[in-house]
């Protein structure tokens, strides 16, 4: 059996290695004067529950698992893996979309470059999630998320 545990860490390690590398190379790429602000070493959260760490940007990972109808004639589970970057909102214009698609841009590169996924999750695939604004009543802040589904046998 697959631990659903193992494979939320795998995700949050991969991108603690290689997020900031990411955002370096979308700056140098851009190179438009816009800098996309890196994610600090203790910036990286498996789950929150009902506060938002003191920290900007950070990124968080979650799980959802149910229960699928069956995977080649067994019954499987579910596995959905989100990631997400959540920053702060300071310039409130389209700066700041443009850094938060960058962020989902690295996201899914990472995605895409690091995950044999199949080893870990039959059927899996990558999604991006719709950017989407958060405010507390004190704080702004934007998010920009993908998610990884997959079927644990």
């Amino acid at each position: 059996m697959i631990d659903v545990e193992n494979i939320v860490d795998k995700v949050k390690e991969i991108y603690e290695n290689n997020m900031n590398a990411e955002l370096t190379v979308i700056d140098t790429e851009k190179a438009d004067g816009i800098t996309i602000p890196s994610i600090p070493a203790n910036g990286y959260y498996i789950s929150l529950y009902d506060q938002l760490p003191n920290k900007d940007p950070f990124m968080v990972f979650d799980v959802d698992i149910s229960s699928t109808d069956s995977v080649n004639c067994e019954t499987g589970k579910n596995i959905e893996v989100t990631v997400m970057v959540i920053k702060e909102d300071v310039n409130n214009d389209d700066r700041m979309w443009r850094i938060m698609m960058r962020y989902q841009r690295a996201l899914l590169e990472i995605a895409e470059a690091n995950f044999d996924i199949g080893k870990l999750l039959n059927r899996s695939e990558v999604t991006s999630v719709p950017i989407v604004g958060l405010f507390d009543g004190q704080i702004r802040r934007q998010a920009s998320a993908i998610i990884i589904t997959g079927v644990l046998a």
